[in-house]
């Protein structure tokens, strides 16, 4: 038997069954629920920082860009 599989043998017989245990409790289910649904907003909310302040300096697209973004926030 590969590495692989005694690994996936071992992980279907000693670890799924805990990990299924853990995950049906509620206040884990409510936890896991809470992160889904503030997934969206977390992301949007990345996009929209590297968009206002993108990496790097120097460069003439990022220094029009910063301009412009200075222009909406005043």
């Amino acid at each position: 038997m590969s590495l692989i599989n005694s690994t996936m043998n071992f992980v279907e017989r000693v670890i799924a069954p805990i990990a299924g245990k853990v995950a049906s409790q509620k206040h884990i289910c409510a936890i896991k629920d809470g992160f889904i649904s503030t997934m969206p907003f977390l992301i949007v909310g990345s996009l929209l920082l590297v968009f206002a302040n993108p990496p790097g300096t120097g460069n003439w697209f990022l220094d029009g860009w910063n301009s412009v973004v200075q222009g909406i926030g005043s």
